[in-house]
């Protein structure tokens, strides 16, 4: 036991004086914490702290058929390595980016009427939050963790898939192909006027307690 702790010490060591060596040249993510981390779409790699910095130890490089997810390796479809189109704007407000959860989009109105989509990321190890229209959500190294990976919109699986946003009911999302030649599934958003929930392909708009009373009487 003695002996695999300190080959394992020694390990560490002797990657910790590489990744010193070679850290110019990594232009892989940064680690923000402790733990392990997706560092692109095909490798994962260790942070470990020393003296308020942190280097990364290679782990892993994912199989052919897999891709860095979640700070593991998966045969899980992964959107981030894939080739992502524009997002669309449908309507005006503020939607989290469906495959990245420290990425939003402001839709804006312009002076010729049409919808113009402005791209922005969260700072640090921040994730958007839809409910608040904030960078909040802390993450585990960038990574969207919620006991599994979680994308900040479902995955598509068929065409007509919907629902409403968990972090945001009055935002909700309709698969449907992309275009005639981009020939994916993709979650379009949509916001429900004047502040509605979303259920079931209807927007309903929630009253107050005395108006449902009063309604009753009638």
């Amino acid at each position: 036991m003695k002996f695999l702790i300190f080959s394992w010490c020694a390990f560490v060591i002797f990657a910790l004086a590489h990744c010193e060596d070679t850290a110019d040249e990594d232009t892989g993510r940064t680690c923000i914490t402790a733990g392990p981390m997706c560092d692109n779409c095909e490798h994962l790699v260790i942070c470990v702290g020393f003296e308020n910095h942190f280097y990364k130890l290679p782990l892993q490089t994912c199989a052919l058929n897999e891709t860095c997810l979640g700070n593991r390796c998966t045969t899980d479809r992964n959107p981030k390595c894939e080739s992502e189109p524009d997002f669309p704007c449908n309507d005006i407000g503020v939607f989290p980016n469906p495959f990245d959860c420290q990425t939003y989009h402001f839709c804006v109105k312009e002076n010729d009427g049409n919808l113009k989509e402005y791209r922005t990321k969260c700072d640090g190890n921040y994730g958007y939050h839809a409910g608040t229209t904030f960078c909040q959500t802390q993450l585990d190294n960038n990574a969207c963790f919620q006991n599994e990976y979680q994308f900040p919109v479902d995955l598509c699986l068929h065409s007509g898939q919907n629902a409403a946003l968990l972090q945001n009911p009055s935002i909700y999302y309709i698969c449907a192909r992309y275009s005639d030649t981009v020939e994916i599934l993709y979650p379009f958003q949509f916001v429900c006027p004047h502040g509605g929930t979303y259920f079931n392909f209807e927007c309903i708009l929630a009253r107050s307690e005395n108006y449902n009373k009063l309604r009753r009487r009638f």
